[in-house]
């Protein structure tokens, strides 16, 4: 009774506790198929790769003594939107003792939308209450809008945190994005802010909160490895690349992605090497470009003007030809081995959300091109990490990344306080049948002592009986 009494209790504690509360419902063939599923996924998913070198890191609020500040950031679009998904990507520190890290990234905030004649707006997201926040997140925070038409968007920070290296509380993002579908409608619009930042027009400016640069390497988890076109120095003055996309399409953004940085530390190039100080797209239907129409026209005005990936969204316009050209070409100074240069790892150009530019041919108005770096890389679809991914999957990928990272140290906990307990239980059941394995032992000895004692009276009273019957036959016969 004892042992049957122990055996239940072993039982209801491993069913009873367990490290977390989110899995009381999973047994450990559960878990074990959940970490299975997280490794699995991990695998697939771009990385969180940051980017090195200078550049700007988007927006920074006015500092206050105290969290309960309101700053706000608002985005005010050229003509009425749909946004169905909102990303904020958030300003990075480097932390001495707990490496990256987000730095002014809200507690507590509300994403508003609102038409022309609703200065109030309404509020389509709400961070903080209900859905904690963690303000150190290095990844993007992806938040569904369910599709809302809007004239403006803003995020409205309620609860401020503080800054890393003084203590005051602020408001600062990375990148502020706005999606349709694929296309991010927030890119390059008009922005204003709650408070102007003291030092605006170094590497913090509200127009950099939407400017498409984000702190991260595009650096997808599958695809082959391509090398960035590179030309050699001395190519002219205003050097041009042709594009023939093969039929005319109604295009609707480029998206140019510069070349790709050296990979050491520090790094021995800048990050606006090879990049033109001026890059004007034209768009043509004839192969002479006769009938050309400017595109996009964009001064590179200085190292924080330069990221990974421009990107620029087009009113549709039906075109055949893309040209791009270097008004202000890079001038690569190296002795000798000097002159203008130009290189880009790849030139994408949509037509509604398809890359209409993926393998066709690119063309050049100079004959310098290196051959380790060839031409054809501006349209293989690949970088130097793998596949180049749609933006919007990108920052969803980094986010889904960070939340599966989150968890699976989670997972591996429970999982191995299931397997403690499960060992635990393992020897409370040897000792219990190590005890039952005596008791049977011994039941079976006392069971035959008993037995053997049964059978020596047996014996003894047969013996009498024998004796009594013995006498009584010889008394009979001396009667006789």
């Amino acid at each position: 009774m004892l042992a049957v009494v122990l055996l239940c209790h072993a039982c209801t504690s491993e069913h009873g506790e367990h490290a977390n509360e989110n899995y009381d419902g999973y047994s450990i063939p559960d878990l074990e198929k959940r970490l299975a599923t997280v490794d699995a996924e991990l695998e697939s998913l771009a990385r969180l790769s940051y980017r090195g070198g200078v550049g700007n890191v988007g927006y920074r609020s006015q500092p206050h003594p105290t969290k309960d500040n309101t700053e706000w950031i608002r985005v005010d679009f050229e003509q009425s939107q749909t946004i169905d998904q909102v990303v904020l990507v958030p300003s990075i520190w480097r932390d001495t003792k707990l490496g990256f890290r987000a730095d002014g990234f809200p507690k507590k905030f509300n994403i508003i939308a609102g038409g022309k004649n609703e200065p109030e707006g309404k509020v389509v997201a709400s961070y903080g209450e209900d859905e904690p926040i963690d303000i150190f997140r290095v990844a993007p925070l992806v938040i569904d809008c369910g599709g809302v038409k809007a004239d403006w968007i803003k995020l409205e920070a309620i609860e401020l945190t503080a800054r890393a290296w003084d203590g005051r509380f602020i408001l600062q993002l990375f990148e502020f994005m706005a999606f349709d579908g694929e296309k991010n409608v927030a890119l390059r619009q008009q922005v204003t802010t709650s408070t102007p930042y003291r030092y605006e027009g170094g590497g913090r400016d509200k127009s950099f909160v939407v400017d498409g640069f984000v702190p991260y390497i595009m650096d997808a988890s599958h695809g082959q490895q391509s090398l960035a076109f590179l030309s050699e120095p001395g190519i002219g003055e205003q050097p041009h690349l042709d594009l023939d996309l093969g039929e005319s399409v109604p295009l609707s953004r480029i998206h140019l992605h510069a070349i790709d940085i050296s990979d050491t530390v520090p790094q021995v190039t800048t990050n606006d090497y090879a990049l033109p100080g001026r890059i004007r797209v034209l768009g043509a239907n004839q192969s002479d470009f006769s009938d050309a129409a400017p595109l996009v026209d964009f001064q590179v005005k200085s190292i924080y003007h330069a990221g990974p990936v421009f990107m620029w969204n087009l009113p549709e316009s039906p075109c055949r030809y893309i040209r791009l050209v270097a008004v202000d070409p890079f001038v690569r100074e190296n002795g000798a081995n000097s002159g203008t240069q130009i290189g880009f790892s790849e030139i994408e150009i949509f037509s509604k959300d398809k890359n209409v530019a993926l393998g066709k041919k690119v063309s050049a108005s100079f004959k310098q091109v290196s051959p380790e770096r060839s031409i054809d890389a501006l349209t293989d679809g690949w970088n130097l990490y793998g596949d180049i991914l749609p933006i919007r999957q990108w920052m969803n990928e980094l986010a889904h990344r960070y939340a599966l990272e989150e968890e699976r140290p989670v997972v591996v906990a429970e999982l191995r306080v299931r397997y403690d307990k499960q060992k635990n239980l393992l020897k409370l059941i040897t000792w219990i049948a190590a005890v039952l394995a005596v008791g049977i032992i011994i039941t079976i000895l006392v069971m035959r002592i008993i037995r053997m004692r049964q059978i020596a009276l047996i014996r003894e009273r047969l013996a009498a009986d024998l004796h009594d019957e013995l006498g009584a036959d010889i008394h009979t016969i001396g009667l006789l």
